[in-house]
């Protein structure tokens, strides 16, 4: 996966699909996304919820920005840090919004910038022992906390904002047995998923340096996981084999 550099210079906006690796556009103000190759959306977080961050009309996906951004306005945070429930909102909303960014935009992974130069690049191992299938945990449980802060982002979507919250996939929140094919996945229900027909999001997690967040998101169904950090057995399991 191409690096990027927070000072380096592209177009305010990127028709072309080809790499775009910065965070500020060629009039040095910052972005909240940028598109790169191979449908991936960068997402900088820390953008997103700098209210003083302005939102880029002619960009790829403003219209789940401006949504995202309203939503955080109203937000009923409790006091204190706000940013770890902050974050959750903009995956939940993200995660609601994701299978329209594929379907309207080509949109294949939505991948938060601070991981952009931690990811692996798959293309780089000498092994071929990515190649076989494997079965891993996905180490996900029920959260409180982010199980009420999607209900809430839903309340205030049609109480506030004055929208009719979209009924989001289900998803599984437990600890999953899943296989990890080249390109697919297959959960203990017997169900496969195929990366080009998902849309995938890998975020940190709150308050967390090492901490990855992955979410498949899928028609019917959020398929999520937890790893420690990209140097999680796990994670170096499932990575390789997901990108095929």
């Amino acid at each position: 996966m191409p690096t990027a550099s927070s000072t380096s210079q592209v177009s305010k906006k990127n028709t072309s699909g080809a790499v775009a690796d910065s965070v500020t556009a060629v009039d040095g103000s910052p972005r909240i996304a940028w598109h790169a190759d191979g449908g991936r959306l960068f997402v900088d977080v820390d953008q997103m919820l700098d209210a003083s961050t302005a939102l880029d009309a002619s960009a790829l996906g403003f219209d789940e920005w401006k949504i995202i951004r309203q939503t955080l306005t109203v937000f009923p945070f409790p006091k204190g840090d706000r940013r770890p429930m902050a974050e959750g909102v903009i995956r939940e909303e993200l995660e609601r919004h994701a299978v329209e960014l594929g379907r309207r935009d080509g949109i294949r992974m939505i991948i938060d910038r601070r991981l952009e130069r931690l990811l692996p690049d798959p293309s780089a191992t000498g092994s071929a022992s990515h190649l076989l299938p494997s079965v891993i945990k996905t180490n996900w449980t029920e959260e409180l906390p982010a199980a009420s802060s999607s209900r809430l982002a839903q309340f205030f979507a049609r109480h506030v904002l004055g929208k009719k919250p979209q009924a989001p996939p289900s998803a599984s929140r437990r600890n999953e047995q899943i296989e990890v094919g080249l390109g697919v996945i297959r959960t203990e229900s017997g169900r496969t998923r195929r990366r080009q027909e998902t849309v995938t999001m890998v975020f940190h997690e709150p308050n967390s340096s090492d901490r990855i967040e992955v979410r498949i998101v899928g028609l019917d169904r959020v398929v999520r996981m937890r790893f420690d950090s990209r140097r999680d057995p796990r994670f170096q399991v499932f990575w390789p084999r997901w990108l095929g």
